[in-house]
């Protein structure tokens, strides 16, 4: 059995890769092949004649926050040991995290979990407004996004790489106004991919009218995802009609 980077995939390979993806989940090209996975360098899959794995080393926090995530985990812990070995010495960072289905022995240490969530509660309508992303605000919205989500645990920064990215596929992405920018928001499909609001106008019920314009958005067709560390984001999706559709993955930080 081979451990190859998606990059390095013949086209039958990424065929029969693409196959799995979308059977064991959801298959999301612009994500791979971005700087997350540094360009597809650190997404893996394990291949013989069919797929029989795969896991991602998302590297993109590595200079904000000196972090490895190591996702989509479908392969043994030593094969996984084994390329991030070779990530780290491109990617020296302080902490790896690892999410994974079932509990983990030592010396990893058990962090936090993924959840799931749907919403069904009513359609709704909320007054705010919104300007799509687009490459004359990029920057504005790159730096609203990494500051709100900078202590959020699990949360992502964004690189102006991956909003180009966004604005060629037609991703779904808006800067929040009440007079001036105050949030962001993102929408993949029938998924809220991020909400967020400045710090500095936190605690003013920004995050609520932002949830509620995707609701209204989106048809009220809507699911997420968040870990249940984030407090004060879960608190918000269960003040507002969101269920727990299924527990997802436990995280492990990884003790070296």
């Amino acid at each position: 059995m081979e451990v190859k980077s998606i990059n390095q995939l013949t086209q039958e390979e990424r065929v029969k890769f693409i196959t799995y993806k979308r059977k064991n989940g959801f298959y999301d090209e612009t994500f791979l092949f971005g700087p997350a996975f540094d360009n597809g360098e650190t997404y893996f899959v394990l291949i013989e004649e069919d797929v029989k794995g795969c896991f991602g080393i998302v590297v993109s926090e590595v200079e904000t926050k000196s972090q490895l995530f190591v996702i989509d985990v479908d392969a043994s812990m030593g094969l996984i040991d084994t390329q991030l070995r070779s990530v780290k010495k491109k990617y020296p960072v302080e902490e790896v995290f690892i999410g994974v289905k079932n509990d983990l022995p030592k010396p990893y240490e058990y962090q936090f979990q993924s959840l799931h969530l749907q919403y069904i509660g009513p359609q709704v309508k909320e007054k705010l407004d919104i300007i799509p992303l687009d490459k004359d605000n990029v920057d504005l919205f790159k730096k609203i996004h990494n500051d709100a989500f900078l202590l959020v645990p699990n949360g992502g920064s964004i690189t102006e790489e991956e909003l180009l990215l966004y604005i060629e596929k037609e991703v779904e992405s808006y800067i929040v106004y009440d007079k001036e920018a105050i949030g962001i928001m993102i929408i993949k499909d029938y998924i809220i991919d991020s909400i967020a609001v400045l710090p500095k106008y936190q605690g003013r019920g920004y995050g609520r009218k932002i949830l509620r314009k995707c609701i209204e958005l989106m048809n009220g067709n809507v699911e997420l995802f968040v870990v249940d560390a984030n407090k004060n984001a879960l608190e918000l999706y269960y003040k507002n009609d969101f269920i727990v559709k299924e527990y997802k993955n436990k995280w492990y930080k990884k003790r070296d």
